[in-house]
């Protein structure tokens, strides 16, 4: 037993410096220091084949089977294990064969992306995704509150650090195979783009202030024209056929009004109806739509550094969102003047993007964060692309089918015409109370904030005209919880007393709705009790709005289970 103590101790020292090696290995990979990120690689794979091996042999498999240290015993050997297989395996796969997954190979020069290259990389990162995936599923079937605490800690920073990297991997794989097709490797690709403004906030996170469209072919992209939603315009009645349950939640507006298209929480839907929009008014047939915010675009300037706009404003990465989200509205007049200024930004980032001098490591870095986000979404209208991102963050659709884990979503509309969005703060946490008959209790808690300053005169545009349903400064938003397939809200409560909430379905899964007042500087709090679908067990998942000051992404428990 003393023997079996001092690998016990081994396993842990060598878990501690592969996670070390691997942390250094992964910072040197992303700077193209591909030796260096090689030789920290072989060094933590070094520590977990260690940490493998003194993790075998008779004593530890009857070890496994002791009532009050098996669990723990056959969780070592797991993390041990999949860290050998990970280690040993799959990531030297990055730093090997002239390293063709290497971030320079996403990078555009001179407005082209080097289609062979990327082409190079397809089975080096569908392997790693694959590897990464079988680690991910044999980590998160590790029953943890049955674990010692210093080591359950320890297995669900794992389980959280693998499901994240089990996310990146299959993005990254899916990026890899989806690109040459979508760059125009078969011919020329035409996308609209729109720039989602979260000053007034929108479902998918803003309202389309800027629209331009984008070319690609054979690798070259280009920015061939800009314009906004009145070139588009507005129809007489809603232009395609909406379902009633779409006209329940987020009425006609939504196939009348192009800006008012993301009013519906699923951006494969909403691109179709805008994309459909844009050919009825426009000469250009699309193959997909693209959107971005501007929070997305301060993470891109930390790649690309500062941008110079045609009237001689410098944005960067720092006073972007400010910029873009509060002071063109109150200094610049005019809708127009306003939306030159956003046409402009997003063409001097598009060119710094594209022109080949941006740093590969620190694009990829702001991309990652910026879909994890949800501020970057790519539509396509081909089906066979679209397949490849449904069930993606960057594919941004609402999820309408019960797995294990239960889905919540949280989105947020801008109730009145204003641009106050800027200044709303909200975070959402989920914890699991319960779990009974495959069950799981979920209490999920809105918190939102107004931080218009108090006693301060504000213009027309930031607080809207006259006829809003509220004061000058005050926020008025609906609040819409989406429980998961299978699933219903029991109940919901705003600040200690029962709010009208509206009761909806919408693809299968039940959603209530509650308008939320704020005062300058007020903070309130929304909480509904959820009950999940049948069968699911599983940690939840939660999805938000993404806003102005944060992604709306707070706390998420494991389950109840």
């Amino acid at each position: 037993m003393l023997f079996t103590v001092w690998q016990a101790l081994v396993v842990k020292n060598a878990l501690t410096d592969a996670a070390a090696d691997l942390k250094v290995a992964a910072k040197k990979f992303g700077e193209g220091r591909d030796r260096q990120a090689a030789a920290r690689l072989e060094a933590a794979a070094s520590s977990a084949s260690r940490a493998q091996r003194n993790t075998t042999g008779p004593i530890w498999w009857i070890a496994s089977y002791l009532p009050d240290v098996g669990d723990d015993v056959e969780a070592v050997r797991t993390v041990s294990a999949v860290a050998d297989d990970l280690l040993g395996g799959a990531l030297p796969g990055l730093t090997e064969g002239g390293s063709a997954a290497r971030p320079e190979a996403f990078r555009p020069v001179r407005g082209r992306f080097d289609i062979e290259g990327i082409k190079a990389a397809q089975p080096i990162l569908a392997s790693l995704a694959d590897d990464v995936s079988k680690g991910n599923a044999r980590v998160a079937t590790l029953d943890t509150p049955g674990l010692i605490v210093p080591l359950r800690t320890r297995v669900l920073d794992l389980q959280e650090t693998l499901e994240l990297a089990d996310s990146a991997a299959r993005a990254a794989a899916s990026a890899a195979e989806l690109m040459p097709t979508m760059l125009g490797q078969d011919g020329k690709r035409t996308y609209l783009l729109l720039f989602q403004n979260n000053a007034e906030i929108r479902a998918q996170g803003g309202m389309p202030g800027a629209l331009a469209i984008i070319e690609a072919e054979d690798g070259s992209v280009r920015m061939t024209r800009q314009g906004a939603p009145r070139d588009i315009g507005t129809f007489p009645r809603p232009f395609v056929d909406l379902t009633g349950e779409e006209v329940e939640l987020f009425t006609t507006r939504a196939a009348i009004y192009p800006q008012d298209t993301v009013f519906i929480p699923d951006f494969p839907r909403s691109s179709s109806i805008v994309s459909q929009m844009w050919e009825r008014r426009q000469p250009e047939e699309l193959d997909g739509v693209l959107s971005v915010d501007p929070v997305a675009l301060s993470y891109l300037l930390r790649a690309t550094g500062p941008v110079r706009l045609a009237g001689g404003q410098v944005v960067t990465a720092t006073d972007a969102r400010d910029y873009l989200m509060r002071e063109v509205y109150l200094d610049v007049r005019g809708e127009k003047a306003q939306n030159t200024i956003f046409a402009d930004t997003a063409r001097g980032a598009f060119d710094a993007l594209t022109g080949g001098s941006v740093e590969p490591a620190a694009l990829l870095r702001a991309v990652a964060e910026a879909t994890t986000e949800r501020r970057i979404m790519v539509w396509s209208e081909r089906s066979e692309e679209q397949d490849l991102l449904a069930g993606t963050a960057i594919g941004g659709d609402l999820p309408v089918a019960a797995n294990e884990r239960p889905e919540v979503g949280v989105y947020v509309n801008d109730s009145a015409a204003d641009k106050l969005s800027a200044y709303f703060d909200y975070r959402v946490d989920v914890s699991a109370r319960t779990c009974s008959a495959d069950r799981q209790t979920l209490d999920v808690q809105v918190t939102m904030t107004s931080t218009v300053p108090a006693g301060v005169t504000l213009p027309t545009s930031v607080v809207g005209p006259p006829t809003n349903p509220t004061r000058p400064g005050d926020i008025l938003n609906s609040v819409y919880l989406y429980a998961p397939p299978g699933g219903y809200i029991v109940s919901a409560d705003l600040d200690g007393q029962e709010p009208p909430l509206g009761d909806y379905t919408y693809r299968g899964r039940d959603v209530g709705a509650v308008t939320v007042g704020l005062e300058r500087g007020e903070t309130r709090t929304l909480s509904y009790e959820v009950r999940t679908g049948e069968g699911e067990t599983g940690d939840p998942r939660l999805i938000t709005t993404p806003g102005a000051l944060g992604s709306g992404m707070g706390d998420v428990s494991a389950t109840a289970c």
